[in-house]
């Protein structure tokens, strides 16, 4: 997905059949502030995470209060969309030095000189593509380290790191107010590993876990280890709690997970 700034019909007409013959969706402005403008769209579409776009083609020097220069140096400074979150290919009809340098200083990832030749545009397109898209797969690679250090993998809930690490800040936060904690445990737990095997006891906490998750979304709820559970209830008062943590211990003896009938025992304090 391109963003293309060129306010040339001509130069823009010559780069979007090129473009458009290699099977890339290009999106043509013809302003620096236009373009601006719809990468802080689409920041805020996406909750500030990342713009939509894979890569910027822009002219260097464009008519209006923005030249591609002020635009690299926008996103570079003031979204702090790096090299490799946004990479930007110039297009300039000079070849003196210093605007070389001056394109490279604003935050220019390469650069291809006007006449524009096929080939070689094709060529740096692709090279700052594959960029990007190795960004976005060392991003994405972070974030599933990051979910798997903070989620139990058995049952799906928070892990008891995650609550150890963000527990007092989640218990502080004035928005939450008043925070409940619930500590819960499967009555007689040993007897299921013991009569019928980890395997089965492995799926009676999985379900619990699927159903802690289902019934408190808003929530925090964590394997706090072996049969324990905790959920940290937020803005709720005490009458309320307690009914919810009464409806909880009834819909567990009706839950049959893994086929079996369970209790729970549970505790609440505010």
């Amino acid at each position: 997905n391109i963003l293309f700034i060129e306010d040339s019909r001509t130069a823009a007409a010559v780069v979007l059949k090129i473009l458009e013959k290699n099977n890339l969706t290009v999106t043509h402005v013809r302003s620096a502030e236009t373009a601006l403008g719809m990468v802080e769209e689409s920041l805020r579409e996406n909750g500030g995470n990342a713009p939509s776009f894979d890569l910027v083609i822009t002219d260097f020097y464009l008519e209006g209060a923005m030249t591609g220069g002020d635009l690299l140096y926008a996103m570079r400074a003031k979204y702090h969309l790096s090299q490799q979150e946004l990479p930007v290919l110039v297009l300039t009809g000079s070849d003196d030095t210093s605007t070389q340098v001056e394109i490279f200083h604003a935050g220019g990832n390469d650069f291809v000189h006007k006449p524009i030749v096929e080939e070689i545009l094709i060529a740096r397109v692709r090279a700052l593509l594959l960029i990007k898209h190795q960004f976005d797969a060392l991003k994405k690679q972070t974030e599933t380290m990051r979910w798997i250090a903070a989620t139990d993998s058995l049952t799906g809930v928070r892990s008891k790191r995650y609550l150890v690490d963000n527990g007092e800040d989640y218990l502080r936060d004035q928005s939450h107010q008043p925070v409940w904690a619930l500590l819960l445990d499967i009555d007689h737990f040993k007897q299921v590993n013991d009569t019928l095997g980890h395997i089965t006891g492995d799926h009676v906490l999985a379900e619990l876990g699927e159903f802690l998750n289902n019934h408190f979304p808003e929530d925090m709820a964590v394997r706090f280890g072996g049969e324990e559970f905790c959920l940290l209830v937020k803005n709720c008062d005490r009458e309320t709690i307690l009914k919810r943590s009464e409806e909880l211990r009834r819909q567990i003896e009706n839950l049959k997970p893994a086929g079996l009938e369970i209790h729970i025992s549970l505790g609440v304090a505010g």
